[in-house]
């Protein structure tokens, strides 16, 4: 690889939007840097390593390197001085303002730096995200607010690992709640073991297409059967760095710590995953589904009851709709708020649903589609929706409220993407699923869902509407999608 200086040395950008839509935006720029050139008096050029010693790693070198006559100039680019442009123009130096807690984050300062805004995003979050909550507990702690409860014991998000630093300092029992399945976890929990057996990163990029992601992985406990391609998918990558497949090592072994491990899960459901688990913590508590236990809560207290958990605007027009059709007519489709497609994904989808000749109700939101051309906005074509229309056997929503959809007696089957929240509340409503597994654990939880638990059945990434067509009838009449209501659905709740 070889690149002239202005390919990296003006600072990489990384731009987010807040809940009102604006933009604001991070960017890094070298400082007290050297001045771009060489012994030679040349502009110098970025070049890879290709060491043992440092892999990939990116260094300032004179443009006639390997050429001959060249004057040996040679700098490391993760050792040049930075600092963050940040919201509105205010700058912070990475050397000053950011403070660097251990080794394991001065590393990745510097490989932020190598490797994009990306890594240094998620930098600054944990170490900005440990100065706050600092911050934050320090006060409550403070005998000058006597009209504050104590704090006896902090529950954090599995992601907010920085937590639990704060939480020994103060002496606190500090408690982690992962949100993902038990499943899911358990294939983080194995992220490093992966590593250390060479399966990661990836030789090649063609092992995505190759059948090397078939590789069994059956020296996983409780995942007996499983290939690469059913775990977490942030191990698909040639980048050893990646940000990630990394991070999510760091939580995992962060929550070691912790007096306990909290998940949203049943001893019914994952016990054998569940006690994996339990080899590696020393408590661990299931406490899920969670769904289920609001709604136990709620029916009894009217504040909770009036609390809106929807990320999108509500359509609600499908109960009336739903109420019209007979019981287990209805496919139900949604593939929740993070999930993209493409335009052909979407076609193969809808014409496979009407295909079907099934009723079905599908949440299409704004952004759900993701084309190069239409930034976001692709639609159903006009042929697609006056066949709905004509047929009368579908409702196209923005949002809906799921929970309602997946109790109502007309629904006979989910199309989903195996999000855990989804696949917990399909469970706990005894609604057999389609899935359609998008990224992070949600393959693994196919995989359960399919393999193991028996409750669902796959759909190919490279999706046709042939398949869809096929196993919505089998999911609706066919002798599998009885079995897995009758046999499986109900001995489970």
């Amino acid at each position: 690889m070889e690149r002239g200086d202005g390919g990296c040395g003006g600072g990489l950008s990384h731009a987010s939007h807040d809940s009102h839509g604006s933009s604001v935006s991070m960017r890094r720029r070298r400082v007290n840097a050297h001045d771009g050139s060489c012994f030679c008096g040349l502009k110098t050029v970025i070049k890879e390593s290709g060491t043992a010693e440092n892999p990939s790693r990116l260094f300032h070198a004179c443009p006639r390197y390997r050429k001959g006559s060249h004057c040996n100039y040679f700098k490391w680019v993760d050792d040049d001085e930075f600092e963050v442009v940040g919201v509105c123009g205010t700058k912070k130096d990475a050397g000053a303002d950011i403070k660097v807690e251990d080794e394991y984050d001065e590393w990745r300062v510097k490989a932020a730096w190598k490797l994009g805004t990306l890594e240094f995003f998620m930098f600054l979050f944990s170490v900005e995200g440990l100065c706050s909550f600092r911050k934050l507990i320090a006060s409550l702690v403070s005998p000058n607010h006597d009209d504050v409860p104590p704090v006896t014991c902090i529950v954090s998000d599995g992601a907010m690992w920085f937590t639990l630093k704060v939480a020994q300092e103060f002496h606190i029992p500090h408690f982690v709640f992962f949100t993902p399945s038990a499943c899911g976890m358990l294939g983080y929990i194995n992220f490093e073991e992966i590593r250390k057996r060479g399966y990661f990163p990836l030789k090649d990029e063609k092992n995505l297409l190759d059948g090397y992601l078939d590789t069994k992985v059956d020296w996983i406990p409780a995942m007996k059967g499983a290939r690469l391609k059913d775990l977490p998918t942030f191990l698909k990558t040639t980048n050893p760095y990646d940000v990630m497949f990394n991070y999510n090592i760091v939580k995992v072994n962060t929550a070691m710590h912790a007096k306990g491990v909290i998940l949203n899960t049943f001893e019914d459901l994952e016990s054998e995953v569940l006690d994996a688990i339990r080899a590696k913590y020393s408590n661990v508590y299931s406490i899920g589904p969670l769904s289920m236990l609001f709604k136990q809560l709620s029916n009894s207290n009217t504040q909770l009851e009036s609390i809106d958990l929807n990320l999108w605007k509500e359509d609600n027009k499908y109960l009336e709709w739903l109420d019209k059709r007979d019981r287990c007519s209805v496919v139900y489709v949604n593939f929740s708020s993070l999930v993209i497609m493409t335009p052909k994904q979407l076609s193969e989808f809808a014409w496979g649903l009407v295909n079907s000749k099934y009723h079905f109700l599908w949440v299409i939101r704004p952004n759900l589609v993701h084309d190069n051309n239409n930034n976001g906005d692709e639609k159903l074509s006009d042929e697609y929706v006056n066949v709905i229309e004509r047929c009368e056997r579908g409702l196209v929503l923005g949002w809906c409220q799921q929970e309602k959809v997946l109790c109502h007696a007309s629904i006979g089957g989910f199309l989903t993407h195996c999000g855990w929240n989804s696949t917990l509340e399909s469970i706990c409503e005894g609604v057999p699923m389609a899935c359609w597994p998008f990224f992070a654990e949600q393959q693994t939880n196919s995989f359960y869902a399919c393999k193991k638990w028996g409750i669902g059945m796959e759909i190919e990434c490279d999706v046709k509407r042939e398949q869809v067509e096929g196993l919505v009838r089998e999911l609706m009449e066919g002798q599998k999608g009885k079995e897995i209501k009758v046999y499986k659905l109900e001995g489970l709740i």
